[in-house]
């Protein structure tokens, strides 16, 4: 039986983050089910294209911010674009554009919302979610309780995203339906549901946002380029056992460690590992979304150079992502919407195709009346079953746990025992490449077993 000084399990962002993290002169494997990294941010091929299993955005690299810490660990500069505005929002007959320059945002609010305190109430939100940020990423060593202790930010800790936004004039219900999408995105939830704090913190996603010009596909080769270990592909894990150190049995055998770093979530690991926070975190945290995805290659009359958009509908917004056009002027997509997980269970065949079809045929038919492309090829749906089938994620839930106001603050802490550590969209702050690799950092003296590295 193979030995390891640690052992990831899964393969998507938080294991490939925390494998990185881990000093070269341990050993250590990541065991990934999937034949491809990247998870529930991931990329399958068809033919010639590449396309990305979901909305999956980079964001997170400026200062204090989580991936700028990360890639200098690396030591490595992962060639990234900046898409600018990192995204375009349809609105009604609105089309506002998320600029990264601040005074170039507040312009393009001021010209569609021109009641409101535009300038002031950005300000507010980038010295909340700034500051936020610095203290996440180097303040914090314990627990997420610890928050309001003498601490500047507490006031908005207590106060709600949809309370900050009255404050400062906002009364139009579009200005409202704007950020509660722009919410779901990262948060999934809207601005009456999350705290001023947490919500200002995702707000500043769009006002720097990034992407491979490979997508997905290009993003995970670059990492791992830089990995040292071994990476097992197509191998489950089924089952974790404990004696003097940790034991693992897959599909193909079994291993030992001193660690465990869990990228997959505690619905899932509770029936790897008996113990009972897992038993706990199971029952208590178990609302999350999934999504239905439209993949296809599609040309348009002339490119479109905006990478990311958001299009409203009358209930909800589908989110689109675009990769750069190929030498035939081809445009690889993809098209995503959140789900209930419900509505997709217990369906006979039947009633599942039925299903799929008429979602595919409504959002579809909506991004040809908004983009009008010339033509289109490999256009495929994928569902919560689909992300069930490629991720084993229970339930094909995606994206994680829902930011609920103060409910984040008894979220689970990824701790299952000392040597025993859960990373990725199911503990704080949840779901984003920037949000699980904030989450690996601010626990980086239990991910690696070495010191804490930030300090400001």
């Amino acid at each position: 039986m193979k030995c390891y000084d640690q052992i990831i399990i899964g393969a998507g962002i938080g294991g490939v983050v925390s494998a990185l993290l881990q000093d070269s002169s341990q050993k250590t494997l990541i065991l990934e089910k999937h034949f491809t990294p990247g998870g529930c941010a991931g990329y399958f091929s068809h033919g010639e294209y590449s396309f990305d299993v979901g909305a999956t955005t980079i964001s997170g690299i400026g200062e204090y911010r989580p991936l700028k810490y990360f890639f200098a660990k690396l030591g490595k500069e992962v060639p990234l674009k900046s898409a600018d505005p990192g995204v375009v929002i349809h609105l009604d007959n609105k089309i506002i554009k998320r600029f990264n320059d601040f005074d170039q945002w507040i312009e393009e609010l001021d010209t569609h919302f021109p009641l409101v305190r535009n300038k002031e109430l950005w300000k507010k939100i980038y010295e909340i979610g700034e500051n936020s940020w610095k203290f996440f990423l180097f303040q914090m060593d314990a627990p997420m309780r610890s928050i309001p202790r003498g601490c500047s930010l507490s006031p908005f800790l207590f106060m709600s995203l949809g309370n900050l936004l009255s404050f400062y004039g906002v009364r139009d219900p579009y200005y409202f339906k704007m950020i509660d999408e722009l919410m779901m995105i990262s948060l999934q939830n809207k601005a009456d549901n999350v705290s001023a704090l947490v919500g200002s913190m995702a707000l500043l996603y769009g006002g720097e946002t990034y992407y491979h010009e490979e997508g997905m596909k290009g993003f995970f080769r670059e990492l791992l380029a830089s990995f040292q270990g071994e990476v097992r592909y197509q191998e489950e894990v089924l089952r974790i056992g404990k004696e003097k150190e940790y034991f693992i049995e897959t599909n193909k055998g079994s291993y030992r460690a001193k660690r465990i770093i869990a990228d997959i979530p505690h619905w899932n690991l509770v029936s790897l590992y008996s113990h009972p926070r897992l038993e706990k975190w199971s029952k208590k945290f178990n609302a999350s979304w999934s999504a239905m995805v439209i993949n296809a290659v599609v040309k348009f009359d002339h490119p479109l150079k905006e990478h990311y958009h958001q299009v409203h509908l009358r209930k909800g917004s589908y989110f689109v992502s675009l990769k750069d056009p190929n030498e035939k002027g081809e445009q690889v997509i993809s098209v995503s919407m959140h789900v209930h997980t419900q509505e997709w269970s217990e369906l006979s065949k039947k009633e599942y195709l039925e299903k799929k079809q008429k979602w595919k045929n409504e959002i579809w038919d909506d991004f040809v009346t908004h983009f009008q492309p010339l033509f289109v090829r490999h256009l495929r749906v994928g569902t919560p079953q689909t992300f069930f089938r490629y991720t084993g994620r229970a339930g094909g839930r995606v994206g994680g746990l829902i930011h609920q106001h103060l409910h984040f603050l008894r979220w689970p802490q990824g701790e299952v025992e000392k040597e025993f550590q859960i990373v990725g969209d199911t503990v704080f702050p949840g779901q984003s490449i920037m949000g699980i690799t904030a989450g690996i950092l601010m626990r980086f003296d239990r991910i690696t077993g070495k010191e804490c590295l930030f300090k400001l």
